[in-house]
């Protein structure tokens, strides 16, 4: 990678760092006002650059082979407003800026009292997004706090707040001063690479929530997303000229930048395509390929930033298995991209068979006058438009060289398939204890990959490693006490999976594995109830051993079960399924934004929203509802697999979380399916009937119903304040039928109940007219039978009178209380 790059790059990164030391009252450089700082009216503007040129002279720790170039990255950095117009690194750099800010900032109507800049707070992103129901106000009604960027869903630091986007002044310096005291740390001798993204990480967690700009201009865009895009930007730049020995200028109208799109294919089918799911190993399958699903996608990007020598900001996007990248428009790079395609295909058809693939497409070409806010709309279109094609015409480049017809490996078969997957030559036996021949593969999968995450400190990626990836790119797995690798040209990105340590830069894995714990093995009950199964028994000789053992899909229903009155476990063990998605999602980047779409709003709606589902809620999972298992999260979706009573309950508080991360805009929906199944149903087949769900709760046409924002469960579609309402009743029928000696409400009242239920409905539907006599049956049955001396049966007799009345125009509960009486029934259900 060319020094000069380098620098130009780490000067975009930090170019306005300054703002942040500034408003933190930190020190500048004197005597550079006439070198860095512009004037208008006579007198000396943009203060903030002498304070960046302070913070790299001062602050910042730089790897070896750039201390001696501090000077000059201070330069190119500080110079961004006044610049040596001959220099090519100085003059990307301002116009990257130009570039990038001139998009961002749209210029404010609200004037009166003016918030000074360090008073300012961020402007919440999802606030702005407007399709039917929600009108953005200027300055913003949703804010953030200056607190660094963590999952902390016990205090909720990261959500937006209501009101007026300012805050004190203080503030500012309590960040920075924990920004500074973590910069210490960042790892320098393990590349430049490694460095670039270990800052980038750290300017993520603390300016996150710095507004770029604040004066006259709607504060929404952060320093963060405005730095990471200018230096996404300057890159380019740089190359694009640097090949043609010339220098940029502010109104050139060649396309300089293509936007490069990729995409995933086939993830579910890729997770689930497994022949026995409840085997010994299988759970360490689901957890290997959940994590390779997106070490594969990374590996592509590395592979095109290593082949290039480019650094990470070219990465505008990654989330979910999509990613965007901003590259220079020069033969060089559309050759290599070509060659990537035609090899990213050629690999997925061999190792996953077709059933998994990577699209790429680039044939979005960007101007300079493409970034601003009226034009990034349409260019960000036709991204999207051109990946949807190339997604449908996945692997097309091989058809013509390799045929029609995935028949590679074929002579292998001769030992039969893989006793797993199904779908590889078995080639070796899956466990010397068990008579079970896997692929290759899964063998990886199980061995290398599902044992080795648990306990891994750090990720490698690299040219070195067992784990093969795409192309040349291999990975590795490192425990606490191992040694770091030595820097080189194979080593291309090292991953903390430690939180708190900021060396280097975090993976934020969308990955929870529900485990064996060791008070679930002390407990009699559980213990008793685990043993039923015969997969039991090794796991637990694991456990004893100090092992990390996942719970098998059957351990994790069992966690459904609760004590009954005699203390034995009694419930019905069932898996719940749940996907969920935001509603409209395309529609909020491409129209929700309206002519304010740009570089940085785009990439910062992505990160945010991939933060919230890989970071926030699988930390929430963690805490809180640790026998959930996460199969994928990211982007804007999420599939959780988990004991049937607690996923109902999750999915309430995912929905309410949301709305609270999305700043409560009504434009901003979660819809879900949730499918209830038996634990021995292969799981994807049950994915499969999820996904159905899920679409009925997309696409339901009932009047009365919101435009999406719905979830579907039991094969109703419901809106999600009807579900808290029948999962509140559910509780209180379970309730009942445990003190049913005293309130008379029993099992056999249950499903009475359930069938006056299906009476009202029929009535209601005009199918059977005689079904009205569904009133008077249940007001005999409730009165016949719940105890009125008793002061649950009181209790209870209330409940049910007031759900049965007559002359109700508030059907609500009646309508769902089938998924109140489920609840009850299988919460109370004997074990078979």
């Amino acid at each position: 990678m060319k020094p000069e790059l380098i620098q130009t790059v780490l000067g975009a990164l930090l170019h306005d760092i300054g703002k942040f030391s500034q408003r933190a009252g930190d020190e500048r450089s004197g005597q550079l006002e006439g070198e860095y700082l512009p004037s208008f009216n006579n007198r000396p503007t943009h203060w903030h650059a002498v304070y960046t040129d302070y913070f790299i002279e001062n602050r910042l720790p730089l790897p070896a082979e750039l201390e001696e170039k501090r000077a000059r990255l201070a330069r190119i950095a500080a110079a961004h407003h006044k610049p040596d117009e001959a220099d090519l690194a100085e003059m990307c750099v301002c116009i990257a800026d130009r570039l990038s800010a001139g998009s961002d900032r749209i210029d404010i109507m609200y004037q009166e009292n003016q918030v000074g800049f360090r008073n300012s707070r961020l402007v919440s992103i999802f606030d702005e997004v407007e399709l039917a129901e929600h009108n953005f106000v200027q300055p913003g009604g949703y804010y953030y706090d200056l607190v660094p960027l963590k999952p902390d869903h016990e205090t909720d630091s990261v959500m937006p707040l209501k009101g007026e986007p300012r805050g004190p002044e203080d503030d500012y310096k309590h960040l920075y001063d924990r920004f500074l005291n973590d910069l210490g740390k960042v790892a320098r001798d393990y590349g430049i690479n490694n460095y670039f993204d270990s800052l980038a990480g750290l300017l993520e967690k603390y300016t996150w929530c710095v507004p770029s700009s604040a004066y006259k201009t709607v504060a929404d865009v952060s320093l963060y997303d405005h730095a990471f895009s200018t230096a996404a930007i300057a890159q380019a730049l740089y190359r694009y000229h640097e090949a043609r020995g010339d220098l940029p200028a502010w109104n050139d109208p060649e396309a300089k930048f293509i936007l490069v799109g990729g995409d995933v294919s086939g993830i579910q089918s890729y997770i689930f395509d497994i022949q026995h799911a409840n085997r010994k190993g299988v759970a360490k399958i689901f957890r290997a390929r959940s994590f390779l699903l997106q070490a594969y996608v990374k590996s592509v990007i590395l592979m095109i930033q290593h082949r290039l020598g480019l650094l990470s900001c070219c990465r505008i996007v990654d989330a979910g298995g999509k990613f965007v990248l901003l590259l220079d428009n020069s033969d060089e790079v559309r050759q290599i991209l070509e060659e990537t395609r035609d090899e990213l295909e050629k690999w997925c058809r061999r190792k996953f068979k077709g059933l998994l693939s990577i699209s790429l497409c680039w044939d979005t070409t960007l101007s300079q006058q493409d970034f601003r806010l009226e034009a990034f709309q349409k260019a960000f279109g036709n991204l999207n438009s051109a990946l949807e094609k190339a997604k449908l015409q996945k692997l097309a480049s091989t058809f013509e060289s390799l045929g029609n017809f995935v028949d590679d490996d074929y002579e292998e078969f001769e030992n039969g398939n893989c006793a797993l997957c199904g779908k590889n030559a078995a080639s070796r036996q899956s466990d010397p204890d068990e008579d079970l021949r896997i692929c290759n593969q899964c063998f990886e999968h199980v061995n290398r990959v599902g044992t080795a995450l648990p306990r891994a400190s750090h990720i490698v990626y690299g040219m070195k490693g067992e784990i093969e990836l795409f192309q040349t790119i291999r990975l590795r797995f490192l425990k606490n006490n191992e040694p770091m690798p030595p820097k080189g040209d194979d080593l291309l990105k090292v991953e903390t999976l430690v939180d708190g340590q900021v060396a280097f830069a975090k993976a934020r894995l969308a990955m929870h594995i529900p485990e064996v714990k060791t008070e679930e093995l002390k407990d009699e009950s559980w213990f008793e109830a685990f043993s039923r199964h015969k997969e039991f028994k090794p796991l637990s000789s694991e456990m004893k051993s100090g092992q990390f053992v996942p719970k098998t899909f059957e351990l994790i229903a069992d966690k459904s079960l609760k004590p009954g009155p005699d203390g034995k476990l009694v419930g019905r063990p069932l898996l719940a399924l749940l996907k969920a998605d935001v509603d409209n999602l395309g529609l909020a980047f491409s129209l929700g934004l309206r002519d304010k779409l740009s570089l940085a709003r785009m990439a910062s709606m992505s990160r945010m929203l991939n933060f919230f589902f890989s970071d926030y809620l699988v930390n929430l999972l963690k805490d809180k509802y640790d026998d959930v298992y996460t199969v994928f999260a990211g982007g804007d979706d999420v599939f959780l697999i988990g004991p049937w009573n607690q996923v109902v309950e999750l999915a309430s508080v995912l929905r309410e979380k949301f709305e609270k991360f999305s700043a409560r805009n009504p434009d901003l929906t979660i819809s879900a399916g949730i499918r209830i199944v038996k634990p021995r149903l292969p799981v994807g087949k049950a994915a499969r009937l999820a996904e159905e769900d899920l679409e009925k709760a997309k696409s339901a046409k009932k009047p009365v119903l919101p435009l999406k924002d719905k979830v579907c469960l039991l094969d109703k579609v419901i809106t999600w304040e009807e579900l808290d309402k029948a999962f509140k009743l559910g509780e209180k029928f379970d309730d009942y039928l445990e003190k049913k000696e005293n309130t008379g409400f029993t099992h056999g009242l249950a499903y009475r109940l359930l069938e006056y239920q299906r009476m009202y409905r029929r009535f209601m539907d005009g199918r059977d007219l005689k079904s009205g006599r569904y009133v008077s049956l249940a007001h005999y049955d409730i009165g016949r039978n719940l105890d009125p001396e008793d002061e649950n049966g009181r209790d209870c007799r209330a409940t049910l009178m007031r759900i049965f009345a007559v002359g109700d125009s508030d059907h609500s509960e009646l309508n769902n209380m089938d998924i109140a009486l489920f609840y009850a029934l299988n919460r109370n259900r004997s074990i078979q």
